[in-house]
């Protein structure tokens, strides 16, 4: 959801460049999810954080078991429902340099749609992390600092 709301702010307000994590032009989410969503939040936070660790990371357990998810019961609901709704067309109205950064492993936005979001931008670099699912900075946080930071130095020209 991050992703989709700042391509929707950099077509409104002035940007040196984006950097997407775990992102998609689109971001349909699943039935049983948001119906967990709904019904049980705290289920459907798990059911996240489970999918959104790739189960190759050698720390998933751990990273899953350290995260707690605070949010108002229906948040989550709202969130995913909006997520689910969004059919904007952000990636085509931003000009500026963009870096989309995926997990090869991610369960909740599909890899070929990450490469897909990065192929639609007029100026975007494509890096991918093995091993890794949605939660980028938690799982390769190293990796995905560098790769922010370099996009970053490029920008300042």
């Amino acid at each position: 959801m991050g992703a989709l709301v700042a391509m929707e702010a950099a077509k409104h307000w002035a940007v040196a460049g984006l950097v997407l994590m775990g992102a998609a032009a689109q971001l349909p989410v699943h039935a049983d999810l948001l119906k967990q969503a709904a019904e049980t939040p705290e289920a459907a936070a798990e059911m996240i954080l489970k999918w959104g660790i790739s189960s190759a990371h050698p720390q998933a357990a751990e990273i899953r078991g350290s995260l707690r998810m605070h949010m108002q019961p229906m948040d989550l609901f709202n969130d995913l429902v909006a997520c689910n709704s969004y059919h904007g067309t952000a990636a085509k109205a931003v000009q500026k340099p963009v870096l989309v950064l995926a997990g090869e492993d991610d369960k909740l936005v599909k890899f070929s749609e990450s490469m897909a979001l990065a192929e639609g931008f007029a100026h975007a670099r494509f890096r991918s992390f093995p091993g890794a699912g949605h939660m980028l900075m938690l799982e390769k946080p190293v990796e995905t600092a560098q790769e922010t930071r370099n996009f970053m130095d490029n920008l300042k020209g």
